[in-house]
């Protein structure tokens, strides 16, 4: 406890990794638009699985619930840091919202996936957000 308190001390005027994940989904959420409106509570679960994998930080959330759960949130995390440079490089990404996918790289079969999976997150970690 007295070591999660000077660590939080430490960390006074930085921003923490869910703000700078944040921070990242929210490039491609300005360019998008509605495309991926849950991005923003999909990349708090994935943190929030990660320090809970990393440092085994308390949650209340059952990461295990489903088994796309952990792949998903990993998914997450890839699109969200190559999607967020790709928009700074200048890529269009209303031009990939609209075409098709083969679904033969991550980008696009991470977006053709997004509401479906999404939603199965929301619906397994439910029970655990609720109570």
């Amino acid at each position: 406890m007295r070591r999660d308190f000077l660590d939080a001390l430490d960390r006074i005027g930085r921003a923490s990794l869910k703000q700078k994940v944040r921070h990242r989904a929210g490039l491609i959420l300005k360019v998008s638009g509605v495309g991926f409106k849950d991005l923003p509570w999909v990349c708090d679960r994935a943190i929030d699985c990660r320090n809970y994998l990393v440092h085994g930080a308390k949650t209340k959330f059952n990461f295990w619930a489903d088994a796309d759960t952990f792949p998903f949130l990993t998914d997450t995390l890839k699109f969200v840091f190559a999607g967020s440079e790709l928009v700074e490089a200048g890529w269009d990404v209303n031009r990939f919202l609209v075409a098709g996918t083969s679904m033969t790289h991550f980008m696009g079969e991470y977006k053709a996936t997004f509401p479906e999976r999404a939603g199965r997150l929301r619906k397994a970690l439910a029970p655990s957000e609720t109570g």
